[in-house]
């Protein structure tokens, strides 16, 4: 009676040969497992390969056609061929900040180019015990504007004579 043992391992197959010699009983026989198919052989030839070499061959060449898509796309994504980028920014707007000595607070007066608080307070001051201003060149006789700083405010400084019926502020 021929049956047909699968095995775990090559050893335990030499390891049932090497023991049946005249008595083949006295060797511990193996647990028979059922088999699958009639074709089914024994050792590691048991294991069916899940993919042939071709069937590989064909997954490799996928696995390269995707990984240089994949490549060149994170290329072309990441701006390889940067362009240089040009900026176009407009000219600075100015705006003329004009204020008239005979109506602005110190606050007003210190935010003139070269007019800080003290000059600013000392402005105000001046027009307070002076009276309101009847030109912009009385503006140097106010310690601290000098020819330079005088030319400097000159276009920001503009001049209202109030009327007679005007009361100062």
């Amino acid at each position: 009676m021929s049956s047909r043992y699968i095995f775990a391992s090559d050893r335990e197959k030499d390891l049932l040969m090497s023991n049946s010699g005249p008595n083949p009983e006295s060797a511990p026989a193996p647990n028979p497992a059922p088999q699958e198919s009639s074709n089914q052989t024994t050792g590691k030839a048991d294991q069916a390969e899940l993919f042939t070499v071709s069937d590989r061959r064909v997954l490799a060449i996928i696995c390269l056609i995707l990984l240089s898509w994949a490549g060149l796309r994170i290329l072309v994504l990441s701006n390889w061929k940067r362009e240089e980028i040009v900026i176009h920014r407009q000219a600075p707007i100015t705006s003329a900040y004009v204020v008239d000595v005979n109506r602005a607070t110190w606050i007003e007066l210190s935010l003139l180019d070269g007019i800080g608080e003290v000059l600013g307070k000392r402005i105000v001051t001046f027009r307070e015990e002076q009276g309101p201003f009847q030109s912009i060149e009385e503006l140097r006789k106010i310690e601290g504007i000098g020819p330079k700083t005088f030319e400097k405010i000159r276009p920001q400084i503009q001049l209202t004579v109030p009327d007679s019926a005007d009361p100062p502020k």
